[in-house]
């Protein structure tokens, strides 16, 4: 009950539509700790191109695209999350590029 009540409170300000992975750690002695991420890279990517889903058919089909500055501030958002904190930003934004290409998407200049 405890869990439920933090978890609304901190996610009462995003917007019901957004995913929010959410790692829980539940320990033996009942306590527990949780760390609230940032929406996956795919959730962008297809709200920046402005697509449902990617291409069944990536590298054959262009679902839509992007331009490299949304890479960026895609990937500057990325950046809060802990498992991001040992790689650059650029690395970031090389990832934010691979998961739009996979996606169907094209990343212009």
């Amino acid at each position: 009950m405890m869990f439920c009540k933090d978890f609304n409170a901190k996610t009462a300000e995003h917007k019901a539509a957004v995913p929010v992975p959410v790692e829980i750690a539940v320990y033996a002695d009942k306590t527990f700790t949780w760390v609230m991420k940032t929406p996956p890279t795919s959730y962008f990517v297809a709200k920046v191109a402005g697509i449902a889903k990617g291409s069944m058919k990536p590298g054959h089909s262009v679902a839509g695209s992007m331009s490299a500055k949304h890479a960026y501030e895609i990937a500057k958002v990325k950046a809060t999350d802990s498992s991001m904190a040992h790689l650059s930003l650029e690395a970031i934004t090389r990832g934010v590029i691979g998961t739009a290409r996979s996606m169907g998407v094209v990343v212009t200049k």
